[in-house]
């Protein structure tokens, strides 16, 4: 599920953010902290690489690190038998 509702302490992945180019698609980092503004939850937080920019629901897309890893290996699982 892409925009899980995520919670502070939560480590998330990156899947796409207008615009950005500090962060880049795939890079995780962990949510320190839950508001509304203006109506949409932002999700502030720290990523990998020292940046400290928030998620913004309707605009940034993301999914939790263990949902996107058990997709991951669920690809390559599923490729392998392919070959």
């Amino acid at each position: 599920m892409i925009n899980p509702v995520l919670e502070k302490g939560d480590r998330v992945i990156l899947i796409h953010m207008p615009g950005e180019t500090s962060v880049k698609p795939l890079m995780g980092g962990v949510v320190t902290h839950v508001s509304v503004v203006y109506g949409d939850k932002q999700y502030s937080v720290d990523w990998d690489n020292g940046s400290k920019l928030s998620l913004i629901s309707g605009i940034d897309m993301w999914d939790k690190e263990e949902s996107f890893n058990k997709k991951r290996r669920k690809r390559i699982d599923e490729s392998d038998r392919f070959k």
